[in-house]
């Protein structure tokens, strides 16, 4: 069994005191990161995986910590949005502790110039067959995105480094927190971690509350921290941000009976972190170093 040890407490608190900081830009290139510049003690590769059908691609930024891998294997956060959560990931926490409990960065970006690329997210990051956004774009591949990390992703990960089954962090923001809810529900045994960064509960009439879950046994407990900004923050002042706010609605009350639902799973350890001031994009930047030190604080069996 896996639990989240008495650290993750401390960083909750922590982050509580998080100041404002403003959200991706979709329209920018892909900013220079920590696979760029290097960390001392990490090397690391670039991984170009396509779909089994060829007709989707994917840029994988791999960080392979050096040194001798643990009889029971690394741990590794698997970051969606890749080329913008990897710029977010702090060299001193991906460095601190013992060099055997230094985890495997994966960051899964989509094969294209930009940062973010909207029309890809959309896509790949949805459940619902036939869903589309506010702008006709389509969604629904969420299934299809699970099984390319399932059979293409994870197999070119597993062929460069042992990988501990128990210590497997997935992290996603907005429509990517989606999926991360999506795959916690659809396929539970991929990720003992998932981290879900203001997830878009809105997407199609907010059909992911109303699902059901395969659900595990007692003694294969999964975590789910979910962690979203309570204020305002610096999002809602840009133009449009009232008719965004309208179309995004999720009925308070269908919210909460989810959220208490996934308290009461037994099979569950369900965790909240609240950053006071940040607005939905703001959440990026502040969850990226909680979702690594959740990770940190997770005890594999």
């Amino acid at each position: 069994m896996m639990v989240l040890t008495r650290f993750w407490l401390s960083a909750i608190l922590a982050t509580m005191a998080a100041p404002a900081l403003a959200q991706p830009r979709m329209d920018l290139p892909a900013p220079e990161t920590i696979a760029d510049r290097g960390v001392p003690g990490y090397r690391f590769e670039t991984l170009r995986i396509t779909s089994s059908d060829g007709e989707r691609a994917y840029l994988v930024r791999l960080g392979l910590p050096e040194g001798e891998v643990p009889a029971k294997g690394r741990p590794a956060l698997w970051l969606l949005d890749g080329k913008a959560a990897l710029e977010f990931v702090d060299p001193a926490l991906l460095t601190s502790g013992d060099a055997g409990t230094h985890p495997v960065i994966i960051a899964i970006g989509h094969d294209t110039p930009l940062r973010l690329d909207a029309a890809e997210r959309v896509r790949d990051y949805t459940p619902g067959t036939g869903s589309s956004d506010g702008r006709g774009r389509p969604g629904g591949g969420a299934d299809a995105f699970l099984e390319v990390i399932e059979h293409r992703i994870r197999p070119a990960i597993e062929a460069r480094v042992h990988l501990d089954p128990s210590r497997q962090a997935l992290w996603g923001h907005s429509l990517g927190g989606l999926f991360v809810l999506h795959a916690l529900s659809e396929r539970p045994d991929l990720f003992s971690l998932h981290f879900a960064a203001s997830p878009s509960l809105w997407w199609n009439d907010g059909a992911i509350m109303d699902g059901g879950s395969t659900g595990l046994p007692p003694q294969s407990i999964r975590s789910l921290i979910v962690a979203d900004g309570s204020g305002a923050g610096p999002d809602t002042a840009r133009p449009g941000a009232k008719a965004r706010r309208a179309r995004f609605h999720v009925d308070p009350d269908r919210e909460q009976a989810f959220w208490s639902e996934m308290e009461d799973r037994p099979d569950l350890t369900f965790s909240r972190i609240d950053y006071p001031g940040l607005g939905h994009g703001a959440t990026f930047r502040a969850s990226v170093p909680d979702a690594l030190r959740a990770l940190a604080a997770l005890e594999g069996s």
